[in-house]
């Protein structure tokens, strides 16, 4: 910057040269410039989110295979667990809280004396809810307003979204060119795809209903979800 403006300086009085007078001045506007995207620059190394969030996932894994669930995870709204949305993983496959009064805690281990329920978990669908906040009304048309902007807008993780009600409490989310490839881990089988993990979250949070993933599948450059709205009882 100081360069350009001593070159600018010598170029226009001494020289009188126009070319280098304009090189000199492009120095002066490049160097703030410069400094401003150094200054810009993530503090935290690119691939740095990645590893943490493959060890986070493998972890999970280790965790289910130890348990030995199979069972799909319920999916929670911050109306029903602490800190939610959450992710509620139980070995019981007869689950039923329509009893609870108040909120499930926000710790790993949940109890319901006598029983055992299971794990609460946080998922990459928790930190996108707690980030981007959806509101508005519980409806299919806000769910998918809400979905879209999350998804192809601040995620950046598909060209379009599109949510359809197929039947009482059942709903297939279709994602156009997804932009998420990962390798298949136990902890998938229980939580979904990163993305469904994230579209599962988003939906339970609008819909104020805990949600399952009853299964996804890849077709032709798009990723269809389909999802269930629960009681959880009998």
């Amino acid at each position: 910057m100081v360069f350009g403006a001593l070159l600018a300086s010598v170029s226009y009085f001494i020289l009188s040269s126009i070319p280098l007078t304009a090189l000199g001045l492009s120095a002066v506007i490049l160097g703030p410039t410069l400094i401003a995207v150094g200054r810009g620059r993530a503090s935290r190394p690119p691939h740095l989110s990645e590893l943490l969030f493959e060890c986070s996932q493998e972890n999970l894994s280790a965790i289910m295979e130890e348990l030995g669930v199979t069972s799909k995870a319920v999916y929670l709204p911050s109306s029903m667990v602490e800190g939610g949305p959450l992710a509620l993983v139980s070995p019981n496959t007869d689950l039923d809280l329509t009893s609870t009064e108040g909120k499930l805690p926000r710790r790993l281990l949940v109890w319901r004396k006598p029983n055992y329920v299971g794990i609460i978990v946080s998922t990459p669908g928790s930190i996108a809810c707690r980030r981007f906040a959806p509101e508005g009304e519980a409806t299919i048309a806000n769910l998918e307003s809400t979905l879209t902007s999350i998804l192809t807008g601040d995620l950046d993780l598909a060209d379009s979204v599109s949510v359809a009600e197929t039947g009482e409490g059942l709903l297939i989310v279709e994602l156009t060119n997804p932009r998420l490839t990962e390798k298949h881990l136990v902890v998938h089988d229980v939580l979904g795809s990163t993305l469904a993990s994230i579209v599962a979250s988003v939906t339970s949070e609008v819909l104020k209903s805990p949600v399952v993933i009853e299964g996804e599948e890849k077709h032709r450059g798009r990723l269809i979800i389909r999802l269930s709205l629960t009681k959880i009882g009998a």
